[in-house]
């Protein structure tokens, strides 16, 4: 009877820890599942700086050198860039024919039944600077003066004129000629005259040039129809 008594005052003690425990572990608050970890990516700024071109390590392209002016044109321009520019209607160009020495040509092929020739001498040319009139030869240029001598050989006649002959730079610009007799009068130019068989004729020409120029880049020329292209060229000196 004791131990039955006993047995039953240990179980209840028994029965009274069991029930504390379970309404502990009713009040204990249940722990939260951990948040999943988010899947996206922070956003890209836009404020990272641009990327800075690295600098060329080629060197500056050179440029070509200027050509160097040919003789015909530093010897046209000697006078600050002055050079011969006549307008004149009834040019006689050189046309790319080859300059003769001064002196005597014979001229063929010539009048309407292109059988007249003449012998046309053209001397050494002589320079004036003392006219300053600004009509001839005009700012920065002077005269040059040439002798001139014409001879018919062949056919029946021939007519002289000052306005067969011209002065030409090398690069066919032209050259006012002494027209009104400002520098040589014309008296003294070579005249218009007709020449019969053994006639010839002598004169002066003269024309406007830069000062200074170098005569060896001009050319005299001659045309019988007192314009067109040269029938005779020869270097100016």
């Amino acid at each position: 009877m004791i131990a039955t008594r006993r047995l039953r005052l240990a179980v209840i003690p028994a029965a009274f820890a069991a029930l504390a425990l379970a309404g502990c572990q009713d009040e204990a608050p249940t722990a939260a599942p951990p948040a999943a970890p988010t899947s996206q990516a922070p956003a890209a700024t836009s404020s990272a700086p641009a990327p800075t071109a690295a600098p060329s390590t080629e060197s500056p392209t050179s440029e070509a050198p200027a050509p160097a002016p040919s003789a015909s044109t530093s010897a046209s321009s000697a006078a600050g860039g002055v050079v011969c520019d006549s307008d004149s209607g009834d040019a006689i160009l050189r046309a790319g024919m080859q300059g003769k020495p001064l002196g005597k040509q014979t001229v063929t092929g010539l009048g309407y039944s292109k059988d007249t020739s003449i012998d046309v001498t053209v001397g050494k040319p002589t320079i004036d600077s003392t006219s300053t009139d600004d009509y001839f030869p005009g700012d920065g240029m002077v005269t040059a003066q040439f002798p001139v001598t014409v001879e018919l050989k062949a056919g029946s006649y021939f007519v002289t004129a000052p306005g067969q002959f011209g002065l030409v730079d090398g690069n066919d610009n032209i050259c006012d000629r002494d027209i009104s007799g400002t520098v040589v009068p014309r008296s003294k130019q070579i005249p218009i005259e007709s020449l019969k068989s053994g006639d010839k004729f002598s004169g002066t020409i003269a024309f406007a040039v830069p000062a200074g120029a170098d005569l060896k880049g001009y050319y005299v020329v001659f045309n019988d129809n007192n314009g067109g292209k040269a029938q005779a060229t020869w270097t100016a000196s």
